[in-house]
Parts: C-alpha cells; structure tokens; sequence
C-alpha cells in the first residue's frame, strides 16, 4: 500500500509507482532529472521508463532541453492513462471533471440547478449530482479511460464518516453521502467541504512557491467558510468542522441566543444583504460587513498564523475595497497580518481543488 506524503503526493512502494509519482508532481522531466529526484541510476530510470511507456502510461511530450550536449526528450505522466472524477455542489450549479491523475482536466460538464417556480422545493442536489458523476464516468469509458476515485465538494460539516452535517444551503443535515454513494459506485469516495477543497486549488496554483500554512476564504451572501492548508495538508479538525468560520460568534450578546441552522456569522452576513450591485451606493453596510470580515480574518490569523490568505469574494463587495478595508482594521492591533490576495482561479478553485485531491487520494492505488 501507499501512503499520503506530507507534501500531498503519496509514497509509492514501486519503483515504477515513484517513477509516476514524480512525472505527477514535477512535469515534464528528463530522465537525468528523473534520476536526480528519485535517486535511481539512470539506467535504471531508462528501462523503467521504457516499461512505463510500453504501458502508456508515460509518453514524450516532444519537447527537448536545450543546453550543452545533444537534445534531451522530455516526458510526462500521460493524463488519459486513468483518471477521477471530481463534482462540485453549489446552490445554482454543479460543476464536474474528468482528472487524469496528474490533475489535467480532460473533460468538463455542468448541472444547473433550478427550483421549481410552482412549487418552490429546493432542487434534488443529491439526484443531480448522482446523474453528473454517472455521465462524467460514461465519458472515461467511452474514451477507454479507467476510473478509480470520485471526489465531492460541497458547502457543509463533512463528518469523518461521510455523513453531511450543516449543508443549509443544500438543505442537507446528518446526510450519509458516503453510504449512499456507495450503493452506486464501486470508487473510492473523498467528500471534502467546499473552502478546504477551495483552498487546496489555490495551494496548488502557487506551484513551487507555495506560501504556509496558506488559508482560503470564500465569502457569499449567504455564509462565509474558510480552509486551511498546512505544510501540504488540509486541517480538518477532530470534528472535521475545522475552518467553519460562519459560527464564529461575533459578540457577547451572541451567547444570549442559539444557532441550530447557521451560525452568528453567517447570519449576521446574510441579515446585511450586501451584493455586489449594492456595495458600492450603501456605505453602512459596506463598513458594517468589512467589520464582520476583519473579525474573522483576525482570529484566522491568531490561530493559524498563516503566510497568506487567499479569498473569493464574489457576488458580494468588491476585491480590493475588502483587502483594504481589513488591513485597515487589523494593522497594529494583532502581532501578524497575513498577506490577502484575491483568487487566481476563480470558481473554479474548488473544482480543481477536489480534484487534485481525488487523484492524488487514489494515486497510491493505481502506482503500486
């Protein structure tokens, strides 16, 4: 078996798996560079190589080193050789992928979510989603590509058993996901809440540059969350509600009252009913919900102390004016603020975040 490195990649027990896994991590490379960084011989590295490619499942990318000497052919891990599939669950959509295990994307489908005008019922997230990851796995089969792990993101408590706790949003609590999809799917099954997978695809974006720990922070009309990645691994807590920022009770009088669906946060947040079309013409509610922001970003930074937080303010207030606006609030009256930037992938953060994660959770599988 293979195991989760602190880095986020798994430790294969091959040396074909290791010959994979650094093709995975670290791409294109040369043989001589696949030599340095596995600690096999070169020769060794060729025949291997050799036997990957026969497999197909290395293949040359057709480029060349340029440098002294003859020209080096590089290769790299061939994305189409396996793959996950990765969805993302949000109130008016469902986004999915097909991801070859170095975490291209290969194909991508969308599931817009509509409630009925009628009767006004929330929209079956769970059926959707079912028939989403069924139609991304028809779309490997049909390209001859093998299937192992599906990955979820989604917006609630991901309990360590697979049960969904808090999703108000999807109007789920005490949901056993894991279970149910099981009874449909023979992959393995990683459930992750939307900001960890959120701020994982950010993470990951940093590439050699990655800043730790590194926070995402995802803030809507309706709730705020945030995820923390430390030294390469998500901090889900003993719960698995680590980073559950919208329960952060935000005053004494907090303590005076209950919040069995949402927290004070969230619904502090929501009860402001700022968007983006209203921020710039309403000043009070402008400051009122930056106060609220800088709150939370402050107890992020006390607690987790990290090097930078990344947030995705859409639909809300405006990028820059928040980053502003908290650094205002918290400079000289906490020991650190972490730098605030804005995303750089966008919605589509969490999806590759998911699916990294996915393809990197069965890695180990397929790399013996």
């Amino acid at each position: 078996m293979a195991k989760i490195s602190p880095t986020g990649g798994v430790v294969p027990t091959s040396s074909k798996g290791t010959i994979l896994e650094s093709l995975c991590m670290h791409s294109p490379q040369s043989r001589s560079e696949l030599a340095r960084r596995t600690g096999f011989p070169l020769p060794t590295v060729h025949r291997l190589c050799a036997q990957l490619k026969g497999d197909r499942l290395i293949e040359d990318t057709g480029e060349t080193h340029d440098g002294p000497g003859r020209p080096v052919r590089l290769l790299k891990f061939n994305p189409k050789a396996h793959a996950s599939i990765a969805i993302n669950i949000r109130s008016c959509r469902i986004d999915g992928a097909v991801f070859g295990l170095d975490g291209t994307i290969l194909h991508e489908e969308t599931t817009i979510c509509k409630e009925d005008d009628d009767q006004r019922v929330t929209p079956q997230y769970l059926q959707l989603s079912i028939q989403l990851i069924k139609s991304l796995i028809g779309w490997a089969e049909s390209n001859n590509i093998a299937h192992t792990g599906i990955g979820i993101a989604l917006p609630g408590i991901v309990r360590p058993n697979g049960t969904i706790d808090a999703a108000n949003e999807l109007g789920w609590n005490k949901t056993p996901l894991r279970s149910i999809l099981q009874t449909q799917f023979d992959d393995t099954i990683l459930i992750e809440n939307n900001a960890n997978a959120f701020a994982y695809g950010e993470f990951i974006s940093m590439n050699e540059a990655k800043k730790n720990p590194a926070v995402g922070f995802i803030m809507r009309p309706y709730g705020v969350g945030a995820g923390i990645v430390s030294n390469g691994q998500i901090l889900h807590g003993f719960h698995g509600s680590a980073g559950e920022l919208g329960y952060m009770l935000t005053s004494s009088s907090s303590l005076g009252r209950y919040y069995p669906t949402g927290g004070n946060l969230e619904k502090l947040i929501y009860g402001i009913g700022l968007t983006g079309e209203t921020a710039a013409a309403d000043d009070g509610k402008v400051r009122e919900m930056l106060d609220l922001v800088a709150l939370s970003i402050a107890n992020l930074c006390l607690i987790a102390d990290p090097e930078i937080i990344v947030i995705d303010v859409k639909d809300v207030i405006d990028e820059n004016t928040l980053i502003q606006g908290i650094r205002n609030r918290l400079i000289g009256r906490i020991p650190n603020v972490a730098e605030i930037t804005g995303t750089r992938l966008g919605q589509k953060a969490t999806l590759i975040g998911i699916g990294v994660l996915t393809a990197q959770a069965i890695r180990g599988k397929v790399f013996q």
